[in-house]
């Protein structure tokens, strides 16, 4: 099972997803899927705010890209400025076509 725990590191509160390799008493033993040994601090019950429910293979590695400076421009701003592109193009062409009703529609006698 994976579950979602606090833990310290670098003297900082991260959130850090192990599986629990054994089970003892009120403690529960660890381990990263990409370590080698068991961890070697006991998790107790109230840290784990968590269980995995699913995984979606090495989505890691683009929120990990999307941190960089290159990856907020190929994921947040690029897309954002093509939306804004787009809506000016499409206002720009739907525009004269309205001008031309309303000029139509309201005329004044």
């Amino acid at each position: 099972m994976l579950f979602l725990n606090y833990t310290q590191i670098n003297g900082r509160e991260e959130i850090v997803t192990h599986r629990i390799v054994q089970i003892g008493g009120n403690v529960y033993l660890t381990k990263g899927d990409n370590n080698i040994a068991v961890d070697q601090e006991k998790v107790v019950p109230r840290l784990i705010i968590g269980k995995v429910v699913f995984i979606i293979p090495d989505v890691g590695y683009l929120l990990f890209f999307a941190k960089t400076k290159a990856g907020l421009w190929l994921t947040i701003i690029l897309p954002a400025l093509s939306i804004i592109v787009c809506e000016i193009v499409k206002l720009n062409l739907i525009y004269p076509k309205l001008s031309r009703f309303y000029q139509r529609t309201y005329k004044k006698p």
